[in-house]
């Protein structure tokens, strides 16, 4: 059994190699860009019911904008799916991609996880850290109930 582990890692040497490279890049783009994305999330994000929206923006712009937020979401979901078994910030990764990409009850979603306090105390922290406000909600009874 060992024997065999020995001869696959031998034999797939570049996967491997591509693997880490893989690994380490997505983990120093997660330490620059999630703390980017938390500490441009305004502070008031959670105190309205209906999301401000690019209304004012030409319709081009609008939906080009539209497609590229939710394209990089999911890429954020899915580089925080391999950060669960890759090193790397996994969790906060795969939050931060659904709170990019667009979809139905999606700020009751937020709601809901935003009051995990793992992650709500990571993203005060980080905000905290660089100057910004923590986080507020509609009010502390509908927390999470909107």
């Amino acid at each position: 059994m060992l024997e065999n582990l020995v001869i696959w890692l031998q034999s797939n040497q570049n996967l491997i190699v591509w693997v880490g490279i893989s690994s380490l890049l997505l983990f120093i783009g997660t330490l620059i860009f999630i703390p980017i994305i938390i500490i441009n999330i305004p502070y008031d994000y959670f105190s309205y019911r209906v999301r401000h929206k690019l209304k004012e923006k030409h319709p081009v712009i609008r939906i080009i904008s539209i497609i590229l937020k939710n394209i990089i979401g999911y890429i954020f979901i899915l580089m925080g799916i391999a950060m669960i078994f890759l090193p790397g910030q996994g969790l906060l990764t795969i939050s931060v991609g659904f709170f990019l990409i667009d979809f139905p009850l999606k700020y009751n979603f937020e709601c809901w996880l935003i009051n995990h306090r793992p992650l709500l105390y990571s993203i005060n922290w980080i905000r905290k850290r660089t100057g910004k406000r923590e986080i507020e909600f509609l009010n502390s009874d509908q927390k999470g109930k909107i």
